[in-house]
């Protein structure tokens, strides 16, 4: 029973591809940005997405919802989970995370992730940076974090989800 776990930028398609994962493997789907969004929620009786908090609350305030959640997350669920695109910027969320299971970055091109990010309006996290730098920044850690990497350019979520399966099932038999 090991989790697999996808990581990536906003908007790079990591709940899409971890529902269609988690159909294909008959597994429980976890979005951490729903579950950040049930945890405000249940504390400040309030419904805000995860944009809304971070606007609304600020980066350490959204940050420290997110820990705890991840926290909260048992180690061993068999579950596929797509994480937050800032979740590895905490060193304590990447040592809980690569004990969790399979860490798999969903690689995309900086130019279809500038265009799908702009179409919602530049999100909190972009206003006062560069996306140049920031882009480079998370790719590095992604790419050094990750266990594998795909590239999720002109794929349907289901031929990603096939090829990340396709990649454990090398590993469990590799």
């Amino acid at each position: 029973m090991t989790n697999i776990i996808l990581c990536g930028f906003h908007a790079s398609g990591k709940t899409t591809v971890g529902q269609a994962l988690a159909k294909q493997l008959n597994k429980t789907f976890v979005d951490t940005d729903a579950l950040i969004e049930e945890k405000y929620r249940n504390l400040y009786q309030d419904n805000k997405s995860c944009r809304e908090i971070y606007q609304q609350h600020g980066e350490e305030v959204f940050r420290e919802i997110e820990k705890s959640v991840i926290e909260s997350l048992p180690i061993k669920t068999d579950s596929v989970i797509a994480l937050g695109g800032g979740t590895l910027t905490s060193q304590s969320n990447q040592e809980r995370i690569k004990k969790m299971g399979t860490l798999i970055y969903l690689n995309t091109k900086k130019a279809i992730l500038l265009e799908r990010i702009s179409k919602n309006g530049v999100p909190s996290f972009l206003q006062n940076a560069s996306f140049d730098s920031f882009f480079e920044e998370r790719t590095r850690s992604f790419k050094k974090l990750a266990d594998f990497s795909i590239s999720v350019e002109n794929r349907s979520p289901d031929d990603i989800a096939e090829e990340i399966n396709l990649y454990l099932t090398g590993v469990k038999n590799g």
